[in-house]
């Protein structure tokens, strides 16, 4: 990760996600900007665990488990063949290309993450297993939207676009990593394995001996809460991962009191970027009954002169009748 030029948003976001692992990350941006390389870096920062990859196109059996045919058959009982879910707990599980992933599939392993246990009920086969792990997925916004509900599960969002790729030195040393990567990648991990030591460790250290000591205040929780109500965010749930990401910022310091540099961590990693989405539903919203009430504002108008016209008819016509009469 430390190798890796720029980007330095999403790393944070990473970083934290690895001190406290229910923070989960969601990172979009445009092709080629590094979204899923930089996802997949997290190994290095947390090499016990393990790291699981959700392919497109997985099945409902893959991801929640299904029947071991083989152990089965030995056994004249039905066994339970652990899926992706299963296999990535106390790990790392990574979706990339969330907004393709198959809509119902997709909501299943977000429940099950939620709920920390991935439960299968098959014919003959009822099986638990337990399902907590730090989970991260990246999109590419040209190839389709991630839905409302599925961003809301998701702790930090952030984009791979906000960097400054515009400036020249900046694209010249990113060619040189990927190239220096592409010839010798040992190379490379050699030259930075001091840096990913050193970030390993604070990550370790923040995760198993800061972060149980940090303590939210009630001025700063007011702040927090503050920050989503202006930011326009809905639910709960925005208020909750806020705090969270704020102790997880102040134990990456290596601190225990959370100071203001840990609440503009918090804003900027989750509030503002679910207010954009939500004031431009709002603002959509607003346009729609706009639009809806000028045509039917426009309607009642034509209507309007319709019947006026048909009046005058009428009287012209009565006038003249009573005229040859």
């Amino acid at each position: 990760m430390t190798s890796f030029v720029d980007r330095d948003v999403v790393k944070v976001a990473l970083a934290l996600s690895c001190v406290d692992p229910s923070l989960s990350v969601l990172v979009r941006g445009g092709r080629g900007s590094g979204k899923s390389t930089l996802c997949r870096s997290v190994a290095s920062v947390v090499p016990n665990k393990r790291f699981v990859t959700v392919p497109l196109g997985v099945t409902d059996e893959r991801v929640l488990g299904s029947v071991d045919v083989e152990a089965s058959a030995k056994t004249g009982r039905a066994a339970y063949e652990p899926g992706l879910l299963a296999e990535a707990n106390d790990g790392v599980l990574f979706i990339d290309d969330v907004n393709l992933v198959d809509e119902h599939t997709l909501t299943m392993m977000l429940s099950s993450l939620d709920a920390g246990v991935v439960r299968v009920e098959r014919e003959g086969l009822s099986a638990e297993r337990p399902c907590r792990a730090l989970r991260l997925a990246s999109f590419t916004p040209e190839e389709g939207d991630v839905r409302a509900r599925v961003l809301d599960r998701f702790a930090m969002i952030c984009s791979t676009d906000d960097a400054q790729m515009d400036d020249v030195q900046t694209r010249i040393e990113a060619v040189d990593a990927a190239m220096a990567w592409q010839d010798d990648w040992r190379a490379v991990t050699a030259a930075s394995e001091d840096a990913e030591s050193a970030l390993r460790n604070r990550v370790a250290t923040a995760r198993d001996v800061f972060l149980p000591n940090v303590r939210v205040s009630e001025e700063i929780a007011r702040r927090l809460v503050q920050s989503c109500v202006e930011y326009g965010v809905l639910g709960h749930r925005g208020d909750v991962y806020a705090a969270k990401v704020a102790r997880a910022s102040c134990a990456l310091r290596h601190a225990v009191e959370v100071n203001e540099t840990d609440v503009a961590v918090a804003v900027g990693r989750w509030s503002s970027n679910r207010a954009r989405r939500e004031r431009r539903a709002r603002m959509t919203s607003r346009r729609r009954r706009r639009s809806h009430s000028r045509r039917t504002g426009v309607r009642s108008a034509h209507r309007a002169r319709r019947t006026t016209t048909r009046r005058r008819r009428n009287r012209r016509r009565n006038r003249r009748r009573r005229k040859l009469d």
